[in-house]
């Protein structure tokens, strides 16, 4: 009787570890993606920086290209959670290109709204 409540006992705790684990892998390739995308995002900040250094250009165009960058690191940092939230939602892989396109598109979906 007591083997029986045992083999019961563990049984219940095998079935419910094997049901359980996709969804912890579903948690760590989530975690392993928002990281990824949080990288992304800090580069694609970085490289707009590195762009707002030609403020003092003499060329107009530049300087324009430079104040743009500027926004656009902005907004990043500013919506850094919300972007990465929605990322994650569209299922957007971390791609630099692909990363970059979305945050172009949210910047400029932005700056149609604000004119």
């Amino acid at each position: 009787m007591r083997s029986r409540t045992s083999f019961t006992i563990l049984a219940t705790i095998l079935t419910t570890m094997i049901f359980a684990m996709p969804a912890i892998g579903d948690d760590t390739k989530t975690i392993e993606t928002r990281a990824k995308l949080e990288t992304l995002i800090d580069r694609y900040i970085v490289s707009c920086g590195a762009k707002s250094e030609l403020l003092n250009s003499r060329s107009n165009t530049i300087r324009k290209s430079a104040i743009r960058s500027c926004r656009i690191a902005n907004f990043c940092l500013t919506s850094r959670e919300v972007l990465i939230k929605e990322m994650i939602e569209k299922n957007i892989e971390p791609k630099h290109y692909k990363v970059n396109l979305f945050l172009n598109e949210k910047f400029q979906a932005i700056a149609l709204v604000k004119k």
